[in-house]
């Protein structure tokens, strides 16, 4: 009886808008110089914590390609005399999850825990940042899993486009390669410098903390800062500056991958900073392009012409720079005609078909109200 009241030729409209209210942002710096964003939210007894050392692969440096990677990895090899398995098994003790990441310009550690457990949650984060183990074995086996994981991804069409697309657009500069580096990159690394690098970068005044949760600025600094107490250092290195080639006009490059059933396609360009007040125009117009089901590379390339499963796009806006891309993967029979398309998409918004009211708008509600 329900299913004959529902009228399944009326696409449903959005449900009410939830009330949602983004805390206010208090900001300290402790003592060692580490600055500190706080947003409360007592609506449930967890606490996050995202601190950002800035660097991450950008600043790899030539020659040792996955350094941050490999870095980022090693944190987690136990740390403050806790062996690798110790360490993982006083974390999972608290209730708490904590990871340490790279991306291209920043190591990032993460930790979610229990309020009532943040004392110790805390110092297991102060510990991997401040006193990692990094011990000889652990790098070894680390190293050789990443080597062999690198080794597997370059089996894969995605990756090795990947791979191209950031030499093709950065060149040797530092986005020139992916997060996880180069075979021979990866090979030429040294216990020692992770260490260096770990050294040269985690710094307090070369990162910010960002907590927010169910704590507050009287509980948490004075429990930072005892944590922490003894991570200190003066300045990092400068950061890399962006070193991309100039070019001009359009050019495509071709990855031979012998007998691939599928060809993934990648197209687009250098793009803004993530501080650029382009970034917020650039993004609707990217999901009007390229943001989902009701997109217009979606509608073309697989609704119209049934070349794949889905076609999307992108802007990863870095410190310097940012990356416009739009792709897909198609069946190898039909490479040519879908990639005539999908420039023919990336052409129209550009110029010739630009953004409509309603795309606007729906782009703008899904950025808006997608948290």
């Amino acid at each position: 009886e329900l299913a004959t009241k529902f009228d399944r030729s009326v696409m449903p409209g959005p449900g009410a808008q939830r009330p949602f209210t983004f805390g206010e942002r208090q900001h300290f710096t402790l003592r060692n110089g580490l600055p500190v964003v706080l947003v409360e939210r007592h609506q449930a007894p967890l606490v996050e914590f995202s601190l950002g050392v800035y660097g991450g692969s950008s600043a790899d440096g030539a020659g040792k390609e996955g350094l941050a990677n490999l870095t980022a990895a090693m944190l987690q090899e136990g740390a403050g005399g806790l062996s690798s398995q110790a360490f993982a098994e006083a974390v999972e003790e608290q209730g708490a999850t904590l990871t340490a990441a790279a991306g291209y310009d920043a190591v990032t550690v993460r930790l979610t825990s229990l309020r009532e457990n943040l004392q110790k949650s805390v110092g297991l984060m102060a510990n991997l940042v401040a006193r990692p183990n990094l011990a000889q074995p652990d790098f070894d086996r680390v190293k050789a899993l990443q080597i062999t994981d690198l080794a597997r991804a370059m089996e894969q069409p995605n990756a090795l486009a990947a791979m191209a697309y950031a030499r093709v657009l950065f060149g040797g500069g530092p986005y020139g390669h992916v997060v996880r580096g180069t075979k021979a990159g990866l090979s030429s690394l040294s216990l020692g410098d992770v260490k260096a690098y770990w050294a040269a970068y985690a710094l307090p005044k070369n990162a910010v903390l960002v907590v927010a949760g169910d704590t507050t600025k009287a509980e948490i600094e004075p429990l930072l800062e005892q944590a922490l107490s003894g991570w200190s250092g003066g300045d990092a290195p400068a950061l890399p500056e962006s070193q991309a080639p100039d070019r001009t006009g359009r050019t495509i490059y071709v990855v031979d991958r012998p007998g691939s059933a599928q060809s993934v396609l990648v197209a687009g360009l250098r793009g803004p900073k993530r501080g650029s007040p382009e970034y917020a125009s650039l993004s609707a117009a990217c999901f009007a392009l390229g943001g989902g089901g009701v997109a217009r590379l979606y509608m073309n390339l697989r609704e119209d012409k049934g070349y794949t499963y889905g076609a999307y796009a992108s802007l990863d806006a870095r410190r310097l720079a940012g990356v416009l891309s739009a792709q897909a993967s198609v069946g190898s029979a039909v490479t040519a005609p879908a990639l005539k398309e999908l420039v023919a998409e990336i052409e129209g918004i550009a110029g010739g078909k630009p953004i409509t009211q309603v795309e606007l708008e729906v782009a703008k509600a899904d950025l808006a109200d997608g948290y």
